[in-house]
């Protein structure tokens, strides 16, 4: 009988034991499904958040761009995620026609901010002045991102900023300048291709950046053609490499007989083709013109 009881005992407690056991899980399991509604509430916000700044990014990005000037234009912002850090800039005025490709620090939330700085700060500069040479917008966007970004009561400092090129067109002389930051400069000059190596300025660096002033005739069928390192730094192929500068020649190249539209599509599809299963490297944002 002893020996009865003692199971009987031994029983009760593991039956207790079950139940506070289960009791602790179904606890758990309430606070856990607390826990997932509400990361799910946080990411739908999130979400719902960025898809609404895609739709404000995306107004930096020019509307269909045509004129006369040009017998053809075509850029494009590939972003790696919802936003990022690449905007292309179109502006033109009664003299000029402006249009860059820049590339901010960093890619989504951070990146996105920079692009929206970097547009209005380059926007502004522009209307304020319709006078200065290409170097001299990119001396005083520099300046604009230094001193918005330097040290203010105790705040640390950033150095943060872009790369980028900017070419200013004349309506009356068609001649064409332009200046480098940190990004090369292509164009197709009678027929041969041109690549002009960028100094290693950038803008909002750690000191104030002495930009070059470059000029160059252009004439009715050449090309321009700037692209953020988005491009050549995808990885891909068969040993997972970057596509590289040689081998975004070697396509634009090789598709010469192409306009500039079927071109750009075509190497936008062998890009596509490199990258295959990795992932977007960076963000990518170019723009070709054929004049």
């Amino acid at each position: 009988m002893e020996e009865v009881q003692y199971y009987k005992e031994q029983l009760s407690s593991l039956k207790d034991m079950f139940s506070r056991t289960t009791e602790h899980m179904q606890k758990l399991q309430d606070e856990l499904k607390i826990a997932k509604d509400k990361l799910e509430a946080t990411n739908l916000s999130l979400n719902q958040s960025i898809t609404y700044a895609e739709k404000i990014q995306n107004h930096l990005i020019p509307i269909k761009y045509s004129n006369c000037a040009f017998s053809e234009i075509h850029y494009s912002v590939i972003q790696r995620d919802q936003i990022g850090g690449d905007f292309v800039f179109i502006y033109e005025d009664d003299k000029r026609i402006y249009f860059a490709i820049m590339d901010c620090t960093g890619h989504g939330i951070p990146g996105a901010l920079l692009t929206m700085m970097g547009y209005n700060f380059l926007n502004e500069i522009i209307i304020s002045n319709d006078q200065l040479a290409a170097n001299e917008i990119l001396k005083q966007l520099d300046k604009k991102f230094q001193y918005f970004f330097s040290i203010k009561q105790g705040r640390d400092q950033i150095r943060d900023g872009m790369d980028g090129v900017l070419c200013i067109y004349d309506l009356t002389s068609k001649k064409l300048q332009y200046s480098m930051a940190g990004r090369p400069f292509w164009a197709k000059i009678k027929g041969q291709w041109f690549k002009q190596r960028p100094d290693r300025n950038s803008i909002g660096g750690h000191t104030i950046s002495d930009f070059e002033l470059h000029k160059v005739d252009v004439n009715k069928g050449d090309e321009i053609f700037l692209f953020s390192d988005g491009l050549t730094d995808q990885f891909g192929g068969e040993n997972n490499k970057k596509f590289l500068t040689k081998r975004l020649f070697t396509h634009l190249n090789d598709d010469n007989f192409l306009n500039l539209e079927d071109k750009t599509n075509s190497l936008l599809q062998k890009l596509k083709d490199w990258q295959g299963d990795e992932e977007q490297t960076d963000d990518i944002a170019y723009i070709a013109i054929k004049f």
